[in-house]
């Protein structure tokens, strides 16, 4: 095999390598539970606006969207299926 086939192949395997190893451990600290189980309290929800039947959408402003956080239609809600919490 020829001499640069073989560097070739040598500075691949360092480059996975390195680019594999991590100088950070990743714990549990570094971690954030979104879903708890029963609410949505970690989750950040947006709505945009409402459409009425036959509404083909041209009508639409920055002021009808419905915005961040602002879900009063409870579009997202936790129901439970098979004996299970989902969202």
């Amino acid at each position: 095999m020829p001499k640069i086939y073989r560097l070739t192949q040598v500075f691949i395997l360092v480059f996975i390598v390195l680019s594999c190893s991590s100088s950070k451990e990743l714990s549990s600290e570094n971690w954030k539970i979104l879903f708890d189980g029963s609410t949505l309290e970690n989750w950040d929800t947006f709505l945009g606006p409402r459409f009425k039947p036959g509404d083909n959408g041209q009508n639409v402003t920055e002021e009808s969207f419905l915005g961040l956080n602002n879900d009063s239609a409870n579009v997202y809600s936790i129901v439970e299926i098979d004996g299970e919490k989902v969202l």
